[in-house]
């Protein structure tokens, strides 16, 4: 009899346990994304096209409530495995449009680009500005070169609101590029994933 009341004891501890684990959302089987701090906020890989085999390819990280095409913030991760020409590579993104910049450092042999680009969006419900920033450089990790990318989308419905958003675009572009060139490249998380 006394070994039939510790039984139930303990099935009674642990249903509390698991009670409480499941409430605080600490399920230790549940998979664990990479995270990386960007600007003083957290953002969580989502998305990746990336296996081991796959000459290009991106990791793209979303702030942590935010979906695929609801982002207001975005970090992505580019694997370029089959060239090493980091200018080459800068230069295209350069050309993709008319509203760009390019800063090339040979001594590091890494470049900043940044562009924007202007569109309606029926998700987020009205016109953007979407402004991003690169850093490319080779591969610390492996061969090929890398492209840290900062994407962040501006609301605009009216001209007063455009030229806010492109003020406020001056000072993080300013932000980000010190960010991203003081940032640690993170390692590229080599398995297909989505997780909308």
């Amino acid at each position: 009899m006394k070994l039939v009341k510790y039984f139930l004891v303990l099935v009674g501890v642990f249903s509390v346990v698991s009670v409480f684990a499941a409430m605080s959302g600490t399920n230790s089987s549940a998979p664990q994304y990479p995270r990386i701090l960007l600007l003083g906020k957290n953002f969580e890989l989502k998305y990746s096209t990336c296996t081991p085999n796959t000459p290009v390819c991106l990791n793209e990280y979303y702030r942590l409530k935010e979906k695929n095409f609801a982002w207001t913030e975005l970090f992505t991760l580019h694997s370029i495995k089959n060239t090493n020409n980091v200018a080459g590579y800068a230069t295209l993104l350069y050309n993709s449009t008319k509203y760009s910049d390019l800063k090339f450092n040979s001594d590091k042999n890494e470049a900043i680009v940044s562009f924007m680009v202007a569109y309606n969006d029926e998700v987020l419900g009205g016109d953007i500005i979407e402004q991003n920033i690169f850093r490319i450089m080779q591969n610390p990790h492996g061969k090929g070169i890398v492209a840290l990318q900062y994407a962040i989308r501006h609301s605009i419905n009216n001209a007063e609101e455009e030229k806010k958003a492109l003020e406020k675009a001056k000072i993080i572009q300013t932000k980000v590029s010190n960010a991203l060139m003081n940032m640690e490249v993170p390692t590229l998380y080599e398995k297909k994933l989505q997780r909308w």
